[in-house]
């Protein structure tokens, strides 16, 4: 077996030797996600409507019992914000009940949700949307994927 200074000088030779060999290409930087989606789909002034179903238990996991339904709202108008690129979100009053209904400890599993994106009426936000969120009941959710339906805004 050799000595410590042995494979340390083995070591330094093959230090040297590796110097001389050709270095791999630099990676280029990625490219942030949020810049790739800007260049394929570019925002325009349209008004979409969308079903998607939402996985609220997905989202509730650690938080305490007496704030799981006021949470689940808070989820959801965190996750339209994100799908929809939309800061103004109105939830439905039907919504909001269907989530209350089993109480605050225990919302509903999933829920299957209809966006809306809408413009404003006041002159004051003309060109800028909000996102309109309601619900829909369905028997079993085996299946349903995102659908999207869009409409031009005249």
């Amino acid at each position: 077996m050799p000595s410590k200074a042995e494979r340390q000088a083995f070591f330094k030779k093959e230090k040297k030797v590796r110097k001389g060999v050709a270095k791999p290409l630099a990676k280029k930087k990625a490219e942030p996600l949020f810049l790739k989606r800007q260049k394929r789909n570019p925002k325009s002034a349209k008004e979409t409507g969308y079903e998607v179903t939402y996985n609220v238990l997905k989202n509730l996991r650690g938080s305490l019992l007496d704030y799981r339904a006021n949470r689940c709202i808070r989820e959801i108008k965190r996750f339209v914000r994100q799908f929809t690129q939309t800061s103004a979100i109105v939830i439905a009053p039907e919504l909001n009940q269907y989530i209350w209904s089993q109480g605050k400890k225990n919302p509903p599993r999933k829920i299957r949700l209809h966006l809306e994106r809408k413009p404003f009426e006041d002159e004051e936000r003309a060109g800028k949307y909000f996102t309109h969120v309601g619900f829909k009941l369905v028997k079993s959710f085996k299946g349903l994927k995102t659908s999207h339906s869009v409409e031009e805004s005249a």
